[in-house]
């Protein structure tokens, strides 16, 4: 069973090659403009704004196409249904339909990812040089920053309510207080501490295990979201769960606002939505012989 599987996997490695190295070279190169992009504005708002505001910037930007770029992936589940004769190949594999979906979930979840991170190490490493030649002086490196990211990603220092609760009392503030130097400089304090707490890098002693459920569950949620749109929609998919993500965002906000649930009770909705997501998912795999221009694959 397990040589079987292994099999198939080489099988789909042999036939998307082309394609891997492809998205290998799209990493390199978006990733090398963001980060020389983002080196600039980095140098150009750290006089203006203070080094928790231009940190929050930097790390938004490098760390927002990252999590894109893992996700859509993920979105392409259906993708060698597309074609006639990918179809038949695909199909014609003498393997049940569940290991061709765990095979494709690995393959667009795993390989796909470290080709991605592949990339940006590499462009990390040209953007450092192309610094060095430059300035004369040794280039800083995102990698570690975006290590960060992860950690913060994977032990979250705050539940969606305290990030609402943060705004809304930033909001409240600058709607009632005089807009006098003092306000204003009691506002940007106030917002500056509240980003150091959400820019804080915890450790798994810190996040404790409701962290960390919050944090894989949210993961975990997400990526089985965008299995689901790939399966469900034929054209685009991407785009779908992208309008997903943007939508539930403020949703799951909202909720733990109002009922209080905490990082733990969050994690369990989570885990289930990710079960019948999955579920989801693999039924309409397993049913799906052919994509058409039709708006949904059911």
């Amino acid at each position: 069973m397990k040589s079987g599987f292994l099999n198939l996997l080489r099988w789909q490695l042999n036939v998307d090659a082309g394609k891997l190295l492809k998205w290998f070279a799209a990493s390199f190169f978006i990733n090398l403009v963001l980060l020389l992009t983002a080196a600039k504005l980095y140098a150009n708002i750290d006089g203006i704004f203070s080094d928790t505001m231009s940190d929050v910037v930097t790390y938004s930007l490098n760390f927002s196409l990252l999590q894109l770029a893992l996700l859509y992936p993920l979105t392409r589940l259906l993708a060698p249904m597309v074609s006639m004769d990918s179809r038949v190949a695909f199909m014609s594999l003498p393997v049940s339909h569940g290991r061709k979906f765990w095979m494709r979930v690995l393959f667009l979840g795993v390989v796909c990812a470290v080709v991605w991170v592949v990339g940006f190490i590499m462009a990390d490493a040209v953007q450092v040089l192309i610094a060095k030649m430059t300035s004369g002086t040794d280039g800083q490196w995102a990698l570690p920053a975006m290590m960060d990211n992860v950690q913060r990603t994977l032990l979250p220092a705050q539940s969606p309510r305290e990030v609402m609760v943060g705004v809304l009392n930033a909001m409240d503030f600058s709607r009632h207080a005089p807009m006098s130097p003092d306000s204003l400089q009691a506002m940007q304090a106030s917002m500056e501490g509240w980003m150091e707490d959400t820019l804080q890098v915890r450790t798994f002693a810190e996040a404790g295990w409701e962290g960390v459920c919050y944090g894989v569950s949210s993961l975990l949620l997400s990526a089985s979201a965008c299995l689901l749109c790939g399966a469900l929609f034929r054209n685009v998919p991407w785009v779908f769960a992208l309008i997903a993500s943007f939508v539930s965002s403020p949703l799951l906000m909202v909720l733990d606002y109002l009922f209080n649930l905490g990082m733990g009770g969050l994690a369990i909705i989570f885990f289930a939505l990710t079960i019948i997501f999955m579920y989801l998912a693999y039924n309409i795999f397993r049913k799906t012989q052919v994509i058409n221009n039709k708006l949904l694959n059911v």
